[in-house]
């Protein structure tokens, strides 16, 4: 957000008590060896820089009205463990998380609280996208217990923004608050009904020397 947005905001409304930075894009998949530099830098500069200069504008005007204010950013759980996303993606939301709980302490005193949201699978035209790639690609996710963690409608995510925004979320604050269904606290393995000997494929697995 430049800062002649924050100064329209400010003067069309009086003061910004409530930013949401939460535009974001993902290249598309590709190994290690093959990402660019011009990828790598484009993803770090929207899902990373955004959020950054919207901090920075937003907590100014915050600061100047002497009301206080709430900033909430979007993550993701790519950012906390192994994901299916491309390696930029993940990079530039884990710098997210960093940002907002450093962001979070420089402010401290001001009455602005910075926070974020860590959202697992979310209906989306970017999850629509790795979908689509992955399907392109003859892919599909190993293992991943797809009834347990279906993808979830952006509403569930919003409800956690608005929590973060409110008065209700006072005290919480540099805090990255994951809203996955469970999805980064499992395996995603579930117990199926026994069609293969899974005990001797498991001590064989357990046993094999790279």
């Amino acid at each position: 957000m430049p800062s002649d947005d924050a100064s329209v905001l400010c003067q069309a409304f009086g003061r910004i008590d409530t930013y949401f930075a939460n535009a974001g894009i993902m290249p598309q998949y590709t190994s290690i060896e093959d990402t660019t530099e011009e990828s790598f830098m484009r993803c770090l500069r929207v899902n990373t820089l955004g959020p950054f200069l919207a901090i920075k504008h937003a907590s100014k005007a915050m600061e100047t009205a002497e009301e206080g204010g709430a900033i909430i950013c979007t993550a993701s759980i790519a950012a906390i463990r192994a994901d299916v996303t491309p390696l930029e993606y993940s990079a530039s939301k884990g710098a997210v998380i960093s940002m907002v709980r450093s962001s979070a302490d420089r402010l401290l005193g001001s009455g602005i609280r910075v926070n974020c949201v860590v959202p697992g699978g979310v209906v989306t035209s970017i999850t629509t996208q790795v979908a689509q790639e992955m399907d392109n690609r003859g892919q599909s996710l190993k293992g991943y217990d797809m009834e347990s963690f279906p993808p979830a409608d952006p509403t569930a995510v919003a409800k956690v923004v608005r929590f973060l925004a409110s008065e209700d979320s006072e005290f919480v604050n540099g805090q990255a608050i994951v809203a996955d269904g469970g999805m980064s606290n499992s395996m995603g393995f579930r117990l199926v009904k026994k069609k293969k000997d899974f005990k001797n494929k498991f001590e064989k697995g357990m046993s094999r020397k790279d």
